[in-house]
Order: C-alpha cells, then structure tokens, then sequence
C-alpha cells in the first residue's frame, strides 16, 4: 500500500529581493517536486491570483489589485496543511514574514527544513525511505550496495582469471609447437 505524498511549503524572503525572489522559489519547487513532495509554493499562489513580478515592467512594485493581507492569509492557511516547511536560507533572517512562516510552522510542530541540507537527508527526516537500485528500502541500502561491490568484484575477478587463462594458454600451445 502506497503512502500518501507529503506536503512542503517553501518559505522564505520576498519582499526586498529582485523580481520578489521568484527564481529561487521556483527552484527550490523543483527540487522538492523532484524528490517526491507535493510543493506549495508563495510564488506559484501568487501567480494563480495573477501576480508574477517577472512579467511585470517594474518588478518592484506589487500592482493595486495585489492584496497583501489575502496572500498572508491564503500562505498561513497553506503552512497549516503542510507537513513541512522548507526554508530558502538566502536573507530569511532579515525578513520578518518569512521567519512569520518558520515561528508559525514550528509551533505548529511541522518539520523543518533548510535549503541547505542534502536531498538524502531531506528524504530521511521526512521519513521516505529511500531506493535503490535494488528496489528496496533505506534500511537495507548497505546490504545492497555491499551486494553491488561483491557484484563488481566478482566480474572483475571473473574477467582477470579469463584473461591469465587465455595468456596461460598461449604459453602452452607456444611451449608445445
């Protein structure tokens, strides 16, 4: 039986950074999508209510029609459904909404998450075992990567002794002649 797919929310600093840092929430959407996560992203909400800073002229300026107190909201209300909340390290310190986002999530008791730390250890402090190469989970990994190297050795092995048969034969027939 499958689980169901968690859920991340990406915080981190918009206001103040070029094109409302966009980019790099996008980023981290992929790689969070790549790893198996439903991805909730501010920038991809924005985008659905028609802001994208990156079509605009003046990328600086939310348009009137953008409610700030809507998007807070809507973002608090998706940091409560998540199970986790992914941090964009790049200035969260100094943004007072995105550590709004972190204070919400941990009294919440979500997982907390840092762009920072490597997919492996995403992976593992969510709790989704890994695969392999073998089809089978984390906790067996080592058995299985032991299983690979014994794998390689024995070819290797396996193709040494080929060739010192085939020279050790051409030195008996040379011998023989």
């Amino acid at each position: 039986m499958r689980k169901e797919k968690k859920t991340v929310y990406i915080a981190g600093k918009m206001r103040g950074v070029p094109y409302y840092n966009f980019p790099k929430f996008d980023a981290a959407s992929g790689r969070l999508d790549g790893l198996g996560f439903n991805v909730l992203s501010p920038a991809d909400m924005d985008r659905e209510v028609g802001f994208d800073p990156c079509k605009l002229s003046e990328w600086d300026k939310l348009p009137d029609s953008f409610d700030l107190s809507a998007a807070i909201e809507r973002d608090n209300a998706a940091i409560d459904k998540s199970d986790a909340i992914y941090v964009i390290s790049d200035g969260i310190s100094t943004s007072a909404g995105g550590m709004a986002e972190i204070e919400r999530g941990m009294k919440a008791g979500k997982i907390i998450l840092f762009d920072t730390m490597t997919d492996e250890h995403i992976l593992r402090v969510m709790g989704v075992p890994e695969t392999n190469d073998c089809g089978e989970s984390d906790d067996i990994t080592p058995v299985c990567r032991e299983r690979e190297r014994l794998a390689e050795a024995l070819t290797l092995a396996f193709c040494a002794i080929a060739i010192a048969a085939s020279v050790l034969y051409a030195i008996v027939r040379a011998l023989l002649k």
